[in-house]
């Protein structure tokens, strides 16, 4: 098995070395001189097949100035039309910010409308005197009403020796008094000068 085995490499070894000084042979020929390129002689060309190639040549040159005109007027165009664009959306900016203010102004508007749809019903909800308790309060204030101007009458139509100190200026303080306080000062002149009339003054004072 060895002997097979090296008889083999043997034969890869023999095979890859013959291919290799065969790929080297074209290389160390000495190469052949190559014959000289013989040059073409320029033929002058025909006047007319000149006249025609300058004539094309001229038409080319018109028909590129007439492009470059033609793209001249186009970039005039175009520099118009994105000015009218810059001024559409200047105008587009100015009426979005309208809009927004409209926007804001309705809103604060509506915020006030349910704010005083709030007010409203807390004001309708809140407990309102009436009924009985609403009555006794009137005629409360009726009565203290009368009581006063009573007050205010009496004390100016009795004389200064009605009164229980029958001092000088008792009068005039009652009136102040009276004036003063209103109901509080009707209700002391009642118990203290109203109640007694012209004989007991006169019998205290004695």
């Amino acid at each position: 098995m060895r002997k097979i085995c090296c008889g083999l490499v043997l034969v890869v070894v023999a095979v890859c070395a013959w291919q290799v000084s065969s790929a080297q042979e074209p290389r160390n020929r000495p190469s052949e001189p190559r014959a000289p390129r013989r040059e073409k002689a320029v033929r002058p060309e025909p006047p007319e097949l000149r006249e025609r190639h300058e004539r094309e040549f001229r038409e080319r040159a018109r028909g590129l100035e007439e492009r470059e005109r033609d793209l001249g007027r186009l970039a005039e165009e175009l520099g118009a039309r994105r000015m009218e664009i810059e001024e559409q959306a200047r105008h587009l900016d100015a009426e979005r910010q309208r809009v927004e203010r409209e926007i804001e102004f309705a809103r604060r508007e509506q915020e006030l409308d349910m704010r005083e749809r709030e007010l409203d019903q807390a004001a309708a909800s809140a407990p309102r005197p009436g009924g009985l308790a609403g009555l006794i309060v009137l005629v409360v204030l009726v009565l203290s009403c009368l009581l006063w101007l009573w007050a205010i009458v009496n004390c100016l139509k009795r004389g200064d020796d009605e009164f229980p100190a029958r001092g000088r200026y008792d009068k005039l303080i009652w009136v102040i008094v009276l004036l003063a306080s209103s109901a509080v000062g009707a209700l002391l002149y009642l118990f203290l000068v109203g109640t007694r009339s012209h004989k007991e003054t006169t019998t205290t004072g004695a």
